[in-house]
């Protein structure tokens, strides 16, 4: 298309914040102040199709990539009607990094939705695994069949090379293979821009000194990469140069990662990789490679000690192992490694300072090269991939100008065999630069790209080894270790939960367990990657009660400190009651069956106490055998006392009844038997284990097993209730009956009391006790069954025994009399008053 067509597409450039900033001509492919420029639009900025290329160029100084692109995008809008077209400066970070999100139908140049990204050689990886570009593998054979060309086979064989196959898929370069039911090239970006590294020699300063020229400069050393042309060559050169000028004949650029991308290839002419990620014979790093450390050592520790070592220092007041950028107009002593642009930089830098040395390329030592560079990629957001693919093609279509203007602005031959011929790169100038591409290879090489390339080079580890080992004399074994760690955080991948483990504490005297974790040893994973993946993170310290009461807890030392006062009082009353066993209150009492009522109460606070401590026999097992026997036997010697008062108040006969000690015993034997039995079956039927494991469920873990007292048998459970339910039931149905006895039996009243009292808490607690033990407490259930069996069993006791030592008391003392036969006589009373009513019986017993 002629410049006349071409102008009749403005293209307008803009600055950042949206505003107009100037109109380009056609033909223009350098711009002085691209820092201006945030974008260039080609065509109607209200045209109904919009396709934009983002690209990294720009930002500042002279640039001529983005506006190269724009004059494509001008070319491509010319073509195709109905489309305007948008290049945007994004920078290398925002090309990388950036997220991109699809603009809604009615977009407009000012939305930033990119479908095409240049991106450089590291960043490509990083993208793919995002899912931000696609495969153009199909558009490449549709551009076979519409030009006859295979892009493939232009590419110099330098750009691509051979990779294992890993996980998913794999790189060569630009190139991702993907391998499932048969082998298939998938590329993901088109290569538009080579970038390789060569030395800048002043060559005046070595035929002054009489120092052998690098190859192919000179004849001394073999005139193709690798053979005798080694780093240690290399510093020999330096060195004599250097002990003829005193000056500082090496110069190494630390911007750019360039310290990065020398390492590199320092550590590939010792055949060792800087990304070993298939073994870990040298850590997976190649910075702790004992080959690399004496290679280092034996150039660079050696340029730098004799003083001819041109980098960088530490910042000002920061002791940061950061360098200060070297400024590029500086005259060249010696050798450069820098990239190919800063050779022509120099060139023109000495012609306008005067200096007459003449400046030349060489190869770098070893047998190959660093290779880089950008290529184009279509987003997964674009509407139209198609368009994007054309706008695409007019820059690395080779029949036009642009891929060629972006060669000039970069100072780099494009990766097209076909473009060598071309005038712009067929001079002797250029020679050095297309004899080193076939040996450029990428710096993963031999290893396939990965992801985290992009961020490993940015960490700057490079700087930190070669500042520490020169300016601070560290040993580069130890320093290299160093930076491999920082190499294994980017390659981490985010944590997962089985990253790290748990352990579960004692149960603390506040009856706690606390669940702690920690990383595994030693942590190979991050909690966000660097390619913004987000791992969980280490989950904060989980406290949950314990499954049982230590003995120890405020619970239980308050539960156990109630049953002591309770067994106290019991003590108490049996010595009261035996102190006044002479009396005929404790003799009319059946005194046996009292006292075995306060020993049932004491076996049941004895059970509060041992139900505390760690799952075990005695507080699984012991604990509900006591229980349950000291109930039968204090509610069993009620009973017996209450159904022998109730047999002689309803004896109307008067017919001897055979109620005496013996025959009373009988029936609380009965009773005891029964808890015998129900108890048996409470352990014999399954489930039977004493200790169990509770599933606890943890967040971040699952369930883990804790030790606890194991649930019984259902049916077993509800046996020993219902057992002693009619124990109590038939217990106040005789007190009932019994409440209108005459005086002498007064004791019915009193053991009426207790057991309307005794089943009015357990009606109450018993249902709020098996609903709190069915939610997983485990204090709540122990202190309230403590509290109500205590509660009750002691203010029976003090009820039951209260009133027999008061009556003993007044009796002992000559207050009343109690004859046999029941009367009762006051001393204080006018005469002998009787105390029996007109329903007293004389019964026989």
């Amino acid at each position: 298309m002629s410049d006349a067509q071409l102008a009749t597409v403005p293209l307008k450039a803009y600055f950042p914040n949206d505003t107009y900033y100037e109109t380009i001509p056609v033909g223009q492919y350098i711009h002085a102040h691209s820092e201006n420029v945030g974008y260039y639009v080609a065509g109607d900025p209200n045209a109904p199709n919009i396709i934009e290329m983002g690209v990294p160029y720009g930002g500042g100084g002279q640039d001529g990539v983005h506006i190269v692109c724009a004059q494509a995008a001008r070319e491509f809008v010319a073509n195709n009607p109905g489309y305007a077209a948008v290049v945007r400066w994004m920078g290398w970070g925002g090309v990388a990094g950036d997220p991109i999100f699809a603009c809604n139908s009615t977009r407009s140049v000012k939305d930033k939705c990119p479908d095409i990204l240049m991106l450089g050689t590291t960043q490509i990886a990083g993208r793919v695994k995002l899912g931000d570009i696609i495969p153009v593998s199909n558009y490449m054979d549709q551009w076979f069949v519409e030009t006859g060309k295979f892009l493939k086979d232009d590419l110099r064989k330098g750009t691509y090379y051979d990779c294992e196959f890993l996980e998913e898929f794999c790189f060569f370069w630009f190139i991702i293979l993907s391998f499932s039911d048969f082998l298939k090239d998938l590329w993901r970006a088109i290569p538009i821009i080579s970038d390789i590294r060569v030395l800048s020699v002043n060559v005046t300063a070595f035929n002054q000194y009489n120092v052998a020229l690098p190859p192919p400069l000179g004849t001394k050393y073999n005139n193709k990469l690798g053979g005798n042309w080694t780093w240690e060559a290399l510093t020999d050169v330096v060195l004599e140069l250097n002990s003829k000028t005193k000056d500082k004949t090496f110069t190494l650029l630390q911007d750019y990662q360039e310290g990065f991308k020398t390492l590199c290839m320092m550590m590939r002419s010792a055949r060792v990789s800087m990304f070993n990620l298939t073994n870990e014979y040298d850590g997976g790093c190649g910075y702790n490679n004992p080959k690399f450390h004496t290679i280092y050592d034996n150039t660079f520790r050696r340029i730098y000690n004799a003083g001819a070592f041109s980098y960088c220092a530490f910042r000002p007041n920061t002791g940061l192992p950061m360098c200060a950028d070297i400024p590029i107009r500086t005259r060249l002593a010696g050798i450069a490694l820098l990239p190919i642009q800063w050779f022509f930089d120099y060139k023109r830098q000495a012609v306008d300072a005067g200096d007459q040395s003449e400046i030349k390329m060489a190869f770098v030592p070893g047998f190959t090269t660093f290779l880089g560079g950008s290529g184009l990629a279509i987003t997964r957001i674009s509407r139209n991939p198609d368009k994007a693919w054309r706008l695409m093609s007019y820059l690395f279509d080779s029949n036009n100008r642009y891929i060629t203007q972006i060669g000039i602005a970069t100072s780099s031959p494009p990766p097209y065999e076909s473009l060598a011929i071309l005038p712009e790169w067929n001079t002797p100038e250029w020679r050095t630069v297309l004899d080193a591409l076939p040996a450029a290879v990428p710096e993963q090489w031999p290893e396939q790209t990965f992801p985290e390339l992009n961020a490993v080079e940015g960490m700057e580890g490079d700087k930190f080894f070669l500042m520490s080992t020169m300016f601070n004399g560290t040993a580069s074994k130890e320093t290299g270790a160093e930076v491999c760690k920082g190499f294994v955080k980017a390659f981490a991948k985010p944590c997962k939960a089985s990253d790290y483990s748990h352990s579960v504490g004692e149960c603390s005297s506040q009856n706690t367990m606390a669940v702690e974790f920690k990383w595994n040893e030693p942590k190979l994973c991050v909690n966000k990657t660097m390619l913004g993946d987000v791992g969980v993170q280490l989950p904060d310290v989980y406290t949950f009660e314990c499954p049982y009461v230590r003995t120890d807890s405020p619970v239980a030392m308050g539960i156990t400190a109630f049953s002591v006062i309770g067994i106290v009082i019991s003590l108490a009353c049996s010595g009261v009651l035996v102190y006044f066993k002479e009396t005929q209150t404790v003799k009319a009492s059946s005194p046996l069956f009292t006292h075995l009522t306060l020993v049932g109460s004491i076996a049941i606070y004895i059970s509060s106490i041992v139900q505390a401590g760690d799952p075990a026999i005695m507080s699984c097992t012991v604990s509900v055998w006591v229980f349950v026997f000291g109930f039968g036997l204090t509610f069993g010697s009620l009973f017996v006392k209450i159904f022998r008062i109730y047999r002689i108040f309803t004896n109307k006969s008067g017919r001897k009844l055979n109620l005496g000690t013996g025959a009373l015993m009988i029936y609380l034997l009965i009773i005891l038997l029964c808890e015998t039995a129900v108890l048996l079956a409470y352990e014999l039927a399954p489930p039977r284990p004493v200790i169990a494991l509770l599933p606890k469920e943890i967040p971040g873990v699952g369930p883990i097993p804790l030790e606890k007292c194991s649930s019984p048998n259902s049916l077993a459970s509800l046996a020993i209730v219902f057992l002693n339910l009619v124990l109590v039931g038939v217990t106040c149905v005789l007190a009932f009956l019994c409440r209108k006895v005459p005086p002498q039996y007064q004791e019915a009243k009193v053991i009426g009391i207790i057991i309307y009292a005794a089943s009015f808490i357990l009606v109450v607690i018993v249902p709020v006790l098996i609903y709190i033990s069915g939610s997983g407490l485990v204090q709540a259930p122990f202190m309230l069954f403590g509290l109500a069996a205590n509660f009750t069993t002691m203010t029976s006791m003090i009820i039951f025994c209260g009133t027999k030592a008061h009556t003993a008391y007044l009796e002992s003392t000559g207050q009343i009399t109690l004859s046999k036969t029941g009367t009762t006589t006051s001393s204080t009373g006018t005469g002998s008053e009787a105390a029996t009513t007109a329903g007293q019986r004389k019964t026989k017993i």
